[in-house]
């Protein structure tokens, strides 16, 4: 089960999140679910797109432009920087 704690050594596919602080103006306020992680990008299903043929909801966001998101559990939230999840999943085990 992924926590607060553990969230750094799982992958974030799943999860629902909120950027609340970036490089780039544009994603600050986006939120929705990671659908893909990457070893540099998060793949971010906007919840305020409606998906349809003639639209893409999904957001492609390079973590190094993430200063501070919000990670949302069922009873608990938890903030990270974009820095601290770059790398593949599978890495950021050995990581401590």
């Amino acid at each position: 089960m992924i926590t607060s704690n553990s969230l750094l050594y799982h992958e974030l596919i799943g999860l629902k999140i909120e950027i609340t602080e970036s490089n780039q103006n544009k994603v600050v306020g986006l939120t929705g679910k990671v659908i893909f992680e990457s070893k540099n990008i998060l793949h971010i299903r906007d919840k305020k797109s409606i998906p349809d043929k003639n639209s893409n909801s999904i957001k492609k966001i390079p973590k190094e432009v993430i200063k501070k998101m919000k990670v949302i559990f069922p009873q608990d939230v938890c903030f990270i920087s974009g820095l601290s999840i770059i790398g593949r999943p599978e890495d950021r085990l050995s990581k401590k």
